[in-house]
């Protein structure tokens, strides 16, 4: 069985947002005097959790060949089972982001790399079970998800692509 937690539902802000609603939420709870004036903060701590700790995630069952993409609210995981076409390979890739800021005075570029690892099907089935910043990382999950599968790994960062496994 592989478990992972891809990347957070919600973007930077609403997160940052989160980290503000709760504490006030918190506050706000104890001045209220009636049910209704305590409503408020309660939504307020209940929308700043679900703000933080919302993220999607694949799971994937390798004896009953079958993968559940959910989105895991407070560790409550939503989603459904499905059954997977027979694969053939697994693969990894790497994303190069960049990003300009500019100011008043000057702009400032951010870069960064993101390594990925799939698993393919037929036709144009691919899916993202895995998203790290480090290659060791990516690598090691990929294997893992070669062996439950039988499959070999197709390291597609490097010119020419190679075959780790």
């Amino acid at each position: 069985m592989f478990d992972n937690r891809l990347q957070p539902y919600f973007p930077l802000s609403f997160r940052w947002l989160g980290f503000i609603l709760i504490p006030l939420g918190i506050i706000g709870i104890f001045p209220a005097h009636d049910f209704f004036s305590a409503l408020w903060p309660v939504f307020s701590v209940f929308a700043g959790t679900a703000f933080i700790w919302t993220f999607h995630g694949t799971k994937i069952d390798f004896q009953q060949n079958r993968v559940m993409e959910y989105v895991s609210v407070v560790g409550l995981r939503l989603g459904n089972w499905s059954d997977l076409p027979k694969l053939e390979k697994v693969f990894v890739t790497k994303t190069n982001y960049s990003q300009v800021i500019w100011s008043r005075v000057s702009n400032t570029q951010q870069r960064s790399t993101v390594f990925r690892a799939y698993v393919k099907g037929p036709g144009d089935f691919k899916l993202l079970f895995s998203e790290k910043k480090k290659k060791e990382s990516i690598v090691k999950d990929a294997g893992f998800a070669a062996n439950g599968f039988d499959l070999q790994v197709l390291d597609c960062t490097i010119k020419p692509p190679t075959w780790i496994k």
